[in-house]
């Protein structure tokens, strides 16, 4: 692995890239958008597995964090949505220049999704699109979030006393809402996309979602070959401590043996 820093001087972004581990005629790269908050933090392991077995299959894999969060510029509550986006896109280019790569993936989990999934529909270079239990609706990802800091601090108030905590509305399980923050993820609405992110998406769920087959019709409603795929995985992104540092191997299997799919 290597680990570098790239971007502007004045908001520079900590990256990880992993090297295939062996040779193809036509090199291709991924770039992994992780969620954010606490989300990250559970989904930190199953992603650098992940770049470990994207790399070992022949890509280029880099993962970064977005700015204000993990290692990159910026103090945690910095960062916006739209920020993010325009991240993603600077990675993808990072990667694209780097590997000097003809071939272009983008794949996120949760909002990374979602943060791919814009900023693909900005560029021309990307090829496939993986969608990792997208967030369809950024206010419906809102409320959620809430509704779970909510129970949290009354399970903390149950255990320490009503005085002893009390919810300003602006944190989620210890990580800033601003009110930036805030806007910019509840005006995300994939389903009002007006440009084809890329060629072909996969979309891959725990269940069922009313959102996600919204988002398959959206996409395939711009000309996008997708596909819709059911696996009753781990929820490796949420609170619970049989979910902690597990590794998905069947949704890491599924997404792998799509991208194989796509060799020349």
């Amino acid at each position: 692995m290597k680990a570098f820093y790239f971007g502007p001087p004045a908001k520079p972004l900590f990256g990880a890239l992993e090297l295939p581990r062996k040779s193809s005629n036509l090199p291709r790269g991924v770039v992994l958008c992780a969620p954010v908050g606490h989300e990250a933090v559970r989904a930190h392991r199953a992603l650098r597995q992940l770049s470990l077995r994207l790399a070992a299959s022949g890509l280029h894999v880099l993962r970064f964090d977005y700015y204000g969060c993990g290692d990159s510029a910026g103090d945690c509550g910095e960062g916006d949505a739209e920020q993010w986006v325009s991240d993603v896109e600077l990675a993808a280019s990072e990667l694209v220049s780097a590997a000097a790569l003809p071939r272009l993936y983008l794949m996120g989990l949760r909002l990374g999704a979602s943060l791919a999934t814009l900023a693909a529909a900005r560029r021309r270079d990307v090829e496939g699109l993986v969608l990792w239990e997208p967030v369809p609706d950024g206010t419906a990802y809102l409320e959620d979030q809430c509704a779970l800091h909510r129970g949290w601090l009354t399970r903390r108030a149950e255990m320490a006393g009503p005085m002893d905590v009390f919810d300003d509305g602006g944190e989620i399980l210890g990580f800033p809402l601003t009110t930036a923050l805030r806007q910019t993820i509840g005006a995300i609405r994939l389903s009002e996309l007006v440009r084809r992110p890329a060629p072909r998406v996969i979309i891959v769920e725990r269940k069922e979602t009313v959102g996600g087959r919204n988002l398959e019709r959206r996409l395939a409603d711009l000309g996008a070959e997708v596909t819709y795929l059911l696996v009753p995985d781990q929820a490796i992104w949420a609170a619970g401590p049989r979910d902690q540092a597990v590794v998905p191997r069947h949704t890491l299997d599924a997404v792998i043996d799509w991208i194989e799919k796509d060799r020349p």
